[in-house]
């Protein structure tokens, strides 16, 4: 099952879905799962940082999995890179991430079997700046602040942006941030990872 706010991510999830019977794609709040669903495993790849409240959409997550489900959420974290194109955005943007949320992660997760919580990276190549921008801005990081301050603001940054970018190819490995965890058959069971 699917969960998305936008009605055109849910026509596009639907249409790719086809005629396949076990997928089902519903428009609807992913930050608070039903609890009549209990699947037995939730997955987020780079939403959790999109939320109002990622820490509460966790725990409810969490929350809704049926025993031994499993829950596995992959999110940017504070630091994604020293160097690079997401460095280089918050720069030329001038505003900090607030990631005050990303240190009550793993305490809203209490009772949970922590399996997993570990910095991953792959090496990204863009074939230049503007390419890596317009991708960003069309449907990536950038979406929401396009939609919110509109088309001369992008249009602005994304010329300060190429301007600042070194030229040609740009590779990279961004660093995100993978936490997977397994819910107990009893609080008893839970336990922290020991690295």
């Amino acid at each position: 099952m699917g969960v998305d706010l936008s009605a055109e991510m849910v026509r596009l999830a639907r249409r790719r879905a086809g005629e396949r019977s076990l997928v089902e794609v519903v428009q609807g709040d992913a930050s608070r799962l039903e609890p009549a669903w209990s699947p037995a495993a939730v997955v987020s790849v780079f939403g959790l940082q999109q939320l109002a409240d990622p820490v509460t959409a966790i725990r409810s997550w969490y929350d809704v999995l049926r025993t031994d489900g499993r829950l596995c959420v992959l999110y940017w974290p504070e630091v994604i890179e020293e160097t690079g194109p997401f460095e280089l955005l918050d720069k030329v943007i001038g505003a900090e991430r607030d990631r005050s949320w990303e240190d009550a992660l793993l305490p809203a997760l209490d009772g949970a079997v922590i399996e997993r919580d570990d910095l991953i990276s792959y090496p990204m190549t863009h074939p230049d700046a503007a390419t890596y921008f317009d991708a960003a801005d069309h449907a990536g990081p950038l979406r929401a602040l396009a939609l919110a301050r509109g088309d001369d603001y992008v249009a602005d940054l994304r010329e300060r942006y190429v301007a600042a970018a070194p030229a040609g190819e740009w590779t990279h490995r961004p660093r995100a941030r993978l936490i997977a965890v397994r819910k107990p058959r009893s609080r008893a069971g839970a336990a922290r990872p020991t690295s």
